[in-house]
């Protein structure tokens, strides 16, 4: 609330009256005036004055307690400063030369909350790149992708989707055989799995690798060997993405035989050293608990898992064979 007054020349009667009767109002210092002394008149502006200057501060009077409706108080009182202020430079830029981000329209197009593809970190000139995925707990494992070369399509350079091979181990421990399979039209990932060793690790990689752009998702194996053996079929037990499974040399026969039954109406392929009785009494335990979606191949020499396919590389041709009459729509 605000009261002006204008200063106004010392106005004849008359004419002042005029002026009154036109705009109804009677100035209180003109009126209120009349008859008093000096002093009285003095005292009289000082408590007009007390009185303006209360009116005019109405819209600076904090309530007492919150209202329901919104108002226009002053609120200052109600803030406070931070407590502590660093004023730290900005991050400087690095010496070296900055690594360059990735930009995937194929990650962009997914969905909110969607698995990401394998994160590309390095290609070799003969396209086999370098990949790392994320789990679920944060850590991550690097591998090596085997993908199809690209093939340009009305303009556009894409990768064909391809059924794809989960090979779960080290590209050494394989040695040749992720290219035999990617020659015989397999989009092939060779995880490390030594620094996880969980079933849970697996179905996460399963999930990254089933959206890569060259993937072919409702058709994908899972090859692994000795302990990585085992942990597959935990994982693929309880994974529908997991179509096919290879097992080189299986181990634990006590937890296999209480998870095999998850897997048991998709097809199961065991390649086992008969000179190895951990692995054979295993794979004759799984054989008892199955039906016709169970294969074997006996192989007999010196090696067990993985090197078994370098000893014998008949034996890689076995497997390509059996898996091109299963992983199939």
């Amino acid at each position: 609330m605000r009261l002006l007054i204008s200063p106004i020349p010392n106005p004849s009667p008359i004419k002042w009256g005029k002026g009154i009767r036109k705009i109804g109002f009677i100035p209180p210092l003109h009126v209120m005036g009349r008859g008093l002394g000096g002093g009285d008149k003095k005292r009289l502006s000082i408590f007009l004055l007390i009185i303006i200057f209360t009116l005019t501060a109405c819209d600076t009077v904090i309530p007492r307690n919150p209202t329901e409706i919104p108002t226009w108080e002053y609120t200052a009182p109600t803030l406070a400063p931070t407590e502590v202020f660093y004023a730290l430079p900005p991050t400087p830029i690095p010496f070296t030369d900055p690594v360059a981000g990735q930009n995937s329209n194929f990650a962009a197009a997914l969905p909110a909350g969607a698995e990401l593809p394998p994160l590309v970190l390095e290609e070799s000139a003969t396209g086999e790149q370098t990949v790392q995925i994320t789990l679920r707990d944060g850590q991550t494992l690097t591998g090596t992708l085997y993908p199809p070369a690209p093939i340009e399509i009305e303009g556009r350079v894409l990768r064909p989707r391809l059924p794809a091979v989960l090979l779960l181990g080290t590209a050494i421990e394989w040695a040749g055989f992720p290219q035999l399979l990617q020659q015989a039209g397999y989009t092939v990932l060779v995880m490390d799995m030594r620094a996880i060793g969980l079933g849970s690790a697996v179905e996460d990689i399963l999930s990254g690798l089933s959206v890569s752009d060259s993937v072919y998702p409702a058709l994908m194996a899972v090859m692994a060997a000795g302990d990585n053996a085992d942990y597959a079929l935990i994982a693929c037990a309880v994974d529908a993405s997991c179509d096919v499974l290879v097992l080189f040399s299986p181990r634990n026969q006590t937890t296999l035989l209480n998870v095999v039954s998850g897997f048991a109406t998709r097809p199961l392929l065991v390649v086992v050293n008969e000179g190895d009785s951990v692995s054979y009494q295993t794979t004759l335990a799984l054989d008892g608990a199955l039906d016709a979606n169970f294969s074997v191949i006996l192989h007999q020499g010196n090696r067990n898992g993985a090197e078994m396919v370098i000893e014998r590389p008949a034996l890689a041709d076995e497997v390509i064979a059996w898996l091109a009459g299963v992983l199939v729509e």
